[in-house]
């Protein structure tokens, strides 16, 4: 199962061109995405491409949508690497050709003919071209005319260049860009690499192939692209991009499969997430061979020696400045059973001096750091190392020397006193790291698990160029040389023994052999080295004697050049290196004095001793050459480049006995800033990791393969014979026959097909040649027509059998709802018979028990009216009977025997029947006690309730007798003035002689009307009163049960509180009413009086006039 990766949109169309489409320009442009893009109602795009400046008059049209393939196609394309899925594309497989696609027309054998006879149209002029900007980056330009030797170019900004036609570079097309092999680019060359890793980067799609190599672009920041859920799709083959767990993953397949130990190389500067990788790497390792639980041990091994061996730079807070190869063994069952460490070229110079803007080694801040106050004041160190102080500031100052039988003491000057310090510091702390790794080596050892079955994690610094490049780069790119020439080696013969296995004719590839560079470091006696080792043993000589040899003696080698004072140039696979010899010799020498030595060994310390121990047994080992003349154990020592040597030829030998894998780091910008992509600092680190060389390599022979099996599968319904019984070498070569493919196109081998690809340039014009991607086209455009027919008879099918299915749902929902219509129907029913029954019972118990009540009311009715006129026979007769007896004494009553015994049963009968009652007495006379106490309680709430009642009574008459005795007062004033103001008018009209009635009438009339509606109020209030005392005095006797009544006393109860205080509301109205007409009243009789006192002045004037 492919991956699905991240892809921009305009590659989402299909994976190569249609069969009819022809380029206008170079094949450069993108068929697809690099001119105007139109869409027609028909599902057809055309591209205009103007040409020379023109119109863009010619038109070509394509297909826009193209198809994608399923599982089993994309593992037999040869795109796999490739192949890009999109969720919602259609998809087509090899055997299974029946999905939907759009229509497109078959392909007939005169159109095949006429398109391999004419394949020259695919070498065609180029539209779009890498031009290089003045400040060294490249850009996209379209090419808009060409005249002569000179071209007119447009820039993504817009601007419009006049450049010299030679300068431009071909672009590929964007179908091709952010490929996940560099090796499928037509155009290969460093603005193409530049471009697709750098498409690749900006989706954190930080992995790229480049045939055998995997590059890394580190991203400064956390990607979604490790973790468990990856590593078991990459066990489980699921996902297929390039990562470094698909890396680890080959080697431990390979390892278990052939049974051939493996390594995984890792190089890059500084800051290109080496060690990182490293860590990737392990993880996934762990994870495949865990179990044993010693791989948790060897993943804590790197926070360790990160401690002692990492170090911040001006390019990299966490840089490694030692090389590291960690093998990792696995048992028979293909667990991690053990591990081994080397280390390689440890800085020691960063112990004692530190450029500016870089830190010492992590362990000293963190020992700073964590260090417990006690440790913190032993500042001495002397107490630190555990020796004299004494002792320690002799061995610093003076230096022992033995002249013939003597022993001299020769103080030192302060320069090299000081270099006696750091030689000190430098050795203890590499005795110390060598010491370390040691200890976790023991921690890791194999024992007796050992299988053989190892895979190696080489963790080695790149290619270095500085502006001023010292020992430590001579070392590391002298390294990298030896590397470089383990890749090619490496390349050439995987890709030999592939050509020569299936027998194809193949001519050798010229490459850069860097042979010669080798040669000028390892040549005997005038090297690199062996110089350098040389001028070490002379005591006088320095820095410019050794650069002054060097021009000496290695002038004429085409690999050196000598430069002004103590420099020279050396030419290497990646570039030319000019190297500054100031401190050459010295850290070559890397000498310790025996003085040091001993002072060591004398320290009551074990390390001290232990180290002291270890040099000393070294300078025992017998040296030959030139170091062996000055003796002593000075002398005896073995310089640092020897040293190196040895390590390295040591190391290839291992590398030389492994399958080897080989990721390069690459890192984007030197400001460690996520998504920033330098295109010079990129393209500087190809050069010297070997990429572009790499894959030009790999495309010189025949880098598309197929086999026959797989090209047959995928091709072969192309032909237009029957192949069935065809095997699939014949089938094969009638689909290279039918086509007209060229046979300098391809090779058949006895196993495969070997395919050339991309670019050629034929009459100075560059075109692109792509055999498989014709194929591809043939056959994707075949498929669309195929799959067009089979989707309109499936559309057919489908609605045929939709309808029908349809018909019958119909039908089915028919009886299905009816027979719920019926069941539902019949539930009704049953649950109507019920009711009615239900209905009948209630109704019944209803009648029964209205009649009982009626006859047990009857009953009692009768009994109390028979009981009446029995009780009044009874007491006439007692009248009538003591009358008799008065007046017949003598008479004597005569009683029978059986008369006494019917009054003897009667009252026995009369005696149960009274103690029946008694009974019954008792029993009621509980319920009396209940009711009593009940009474008690509502007796005291109705209480309160009168109370408030008569208080708002009493509110009431307290204003009606204010109200009367201010009507009386008003009423007494009145008749006083009317008595008045009647003699007053007598007198007036005797005066007058006129007949005019006084107005007294007018103010009588209102009062008495007041008065009548203040009685009628009056009244209202007093019967509403005494109704409603007789209700509530009726309702509490019902409830204390002194009354029988069928109602419920507590309900009547509220309802006349209620109706009381809505009557009290009414009353409370109507009486402010009439509080407001009589004071109208009083303002009227106000009014009068004023009339009368201007009528009375009126009177008085006329009678004194």
């Amino acid at each position: 199962m492919s991956q699905k990766t991240g892809i921009p949109p305009s590659h989402w169309f299909t994976k190569s061109w249609p069969v009819d489409f022809r380029f206008m320009g170079s094949p450069a442009s993108d068929p697809i995405g690099c001119a105007d893009v139109n869409s027609g109602t028909n599902g057809v795009t055309s591209l205009s491409n103007p040409e020379n400046g023109g119109s863009g008059d010619e038109v070509v049209e394509r297909v826009e949508n193209g198809i994608g393939d399923s599982d089993q196609t994309k593992e037999d394309s040869p795109y796999i690497g490739n192949a890009m899925l999109v969720e919602d594309r259609p998809s087509v497989g090899d055997d299974d050709v029946d999905s939907a696609a759009s229509p497109l027309p078959s392909v007939s054998k005169s159109n095949i003919d006429c398109r391999w006879n004419d394949i020259t149209s695919y070498a065609t002029k180029k539209v779009q071209s890498w031009f290089q900007l003045p400040r060294g980056n490249w850009e996209l330009g379209r090419i808009m005319s060409t005249s002569g030797t000179e071209s007119v170019i447009s820039l993504p900004d817009g601007k419009v260049l006049k450049v010299n036609s030679d300068s431009l570079i071909p672009a590929n097309p964007d179908i091709l860009d952010g490929v996940v092999d560099l090796m499928q680019l037509g155009y290969l060359n460093e603005p193409s690499v530049l471009f697709n890793l750098q498409c690749r980067y900006n989706q954190d799609m930080i992995y790229t192939k480049a045939g055998p190599v995997l590059v890394a672009i580190n991203p400064f920041k956390k990607v979604s692209l490790y973790g468990n859920d990856y590593i078991e799709a990459y066990k489980n083959k699921s996902i297929e991009s390039p990562h470094v767990y698909a890396i680890a993953d080959a080697a431990i397949r390979e390892m278990t499969r052939d049974e051939v130990n493996q390594s995984i190389i890792i190089s890059g500067e500084s800051g290109a997430g080496k060690t990182e990788t490293a860590k990737i790497a392990m993880q996934y390792l762990a994870a495949l061979g865990g179990g044993s639980g010693i791989e948790y041990e060897i993943l804590k091994t790197s926070p360790i020696l990160e401690a002692f061996g990492n170090a911040k730079t001006l390019r990299n807070d966490n840089s490694s400045r030692f090389g590291k190869l960690i093998e990792i063994h696995f048992s028979e069952t293909g667990k991690i059973s053990g591990a081994k460490i080397q280390t390689f070229l440890l800085e020691k110079s960063r112990v004692v001096q530190c450029a500016e803007g870089e830190r010492s080694y992590h362990i000293f801040y963190q020992l700073c750091a964590g260090a417990p106050r006690a440790l913190r004041g032993l500042i001495n160190v002397a107490k630190l190392i555990g020796c004299d102080t004494v002792d320690l500031n002799l061995a610093l100052s003076t230096r022992k020397m033995r002249v013939g039988n003597d022993n001299i003491v020769q103080k030192l000057t302060l320069s090299q006193a000081i270099d006696t310090r750091d030689a000190l510091a430098k050795s203890i702390y590499a005795c110390l790291f060598e010491w370390l790794v040691e200890q976790i080596n023991k921690s890791l050892a194999v024992g007796k698990r050992r299988t053989g079955r190892s895979i190696s994690i080489l963790d080695i610094y790149g290619f270095e160029s500085f502006d001023r490049n010292s020992f430590e780069q001579f070392c590391i790119n002298y390294a990298n040389e030896r590397l470089q020439q383990h890749f090619n080696r490496h390349l050439f013969k995987l890709e030999q023994e592939e050509y020569i296995q299936d027998g194809i004719d193949w001519a050798k590839v010229d490459f850069d052999d860097n042979q010669d560079c080798l040669n000028l470091f390892e040549k005997k006696p005038l090297g690199l080295l062996s110089l350098l080792d040389e001028e070490s043993t002379f005591p006088n000589g320095t820095d410019f004697t050794f650069a002054n040899k060097l021009k000496q003696h290695l002038n004429s080698n085409l690999c050196f050049r000598g430069e002004r004072e103590k420099a020279f140039t050396v030419s290497h696979f990646a570039g030319e290196v000019t190297y500054d010899t100031t401190g050459f010799l010295e850290k070559n020498r890397d000498l310790l004095h025996l003085d040091s030595i001993q002072l060591l060994s004398s320290c009551s310390c074990h390390l001290p001793q232990t180290f002291a121990s270890n040099m000393l047994n070294q300078s025992e080992k017998p040296v030959v050459g030139p170091l062996h003349k000055a003796g002593g154990a000075d002398a005896q020592k073995l310089s640092v480049a020897t040293k190196f040597k040895g390590q390295l030829f040591q190391l290839m030998q291992r590398l030389e006995s492994t399958t080897p894998h080989f990721i390069r780091c690459i890192k984007p910008n030197n400001f460690q800033s996520p998504g920033s992509y330098e295109q010079g600092l990129v393209l500087q680190q190809l050069r010297c990791c070997g990429v572009l060389e790499v894959v030009r390599i790999s495309r010189s022979g025949f880098p598309t393969r197929m086999s026959h099996q797989k090209f047959a599968r995928r091709y072969g319904f192309l032909l237009l014979g029957n192949v069935a019984s065809q095997d699939p070498l014949s089938v094969s070569a009638a689909i290279l026959h039918q086509f007209n493919i060229l046979p300098e196109m391809y090779q058949v081998g006895y196993t495969k097909l070997f395919f050339r690809t991309g670019q050629e340039k034929r009459e100075g014009e560059w075109g692109w040649l792509d055999v498989i991607g014709v194929l591809e086209d043939t056959r994707n455009h075949t498929l669309h027509g195929i799959l067009r027919v089979q989707s309109c008879f499936r559309g057919h099918q489908a609605r045929s059998y939709f309808n029908e299915l349809q018909r019958g749902i119909a039908t089915l929902q028919s009886f299905v709802r009816g027979e719920k219509t019926r069941k539902e129907y019949a539930v009704l029913l049953q649950r109507h018979r019920a009711a009615v029954i239900i209905q009948k019972q209630i109704k019944g118990r209803n009648a029964r028990k209205t009649f009982k009540n009626i006859s047990d009311a009857s009953i009692v009715i009768q009994s109390v009216i028979r009981g009446w006129l029995v009780r009044r026979c009874s007491g006439d007769i007692g009248l009538f009977k003591s009358g008799a007896t008065k007046a017949n004494e003598s008479d004597e009553v005569l009683v029978k025997s059986s008369f006494l015994a019917e009054l003897q049963r009667r009252v026995l009968k009369a005696e149960a029947a009274l103690r029946e009652k008694e009974e019954e007495n008792d029993i009621l006379h509980q319920r009396i006690q209940q009711y009593e106490n009940r009474w008690s309680e509502y007796e005291l709430k109705m209480k309160s309730m009168e109370e408030v009642w008569q208080k708002q009574m009493r509110s009431l008459q307290s204003s009606l007798s204010i109200a009367k005795k201010s009507l009386a007062v008003d009423d007494s004033e009145r008749n006083s003035d009317a008595s008045v103001n009647a003699s007053d008018d007598r007198e007036y009209s005797w005066d007058t002689g006129s007949n005019h009635k006084g107005p007294e009438s007018n103010g009588l009339r209102p009062m008495n009307a007041g008065l009548s509606v203040i009685s009628r109020l009056t009244e209202e209030f007093e019967q509403r009163s005494l109704v409603f005392g007789d209700d509530a005095k009726f309702l509490v006797e019902a409830k204390s049960g002194q009354v029988e009544a069928s109602l419920n006393p507590d309900r009547e109860l509220r309802r006349l509180k209620q109706m009381f205080e809505t009557w009290k509301k009414d009353y409370a109205a109507r009486l402010q009413e009439t509080k407001v007409v009589l004071n109208k009243l009083g303002n009227e009789e106000g009014a009068l009086d004023k009339v009368k006192k201007k009528w009375w002045g009126r009177r008085n004037s006329t009678r004194y006039s």
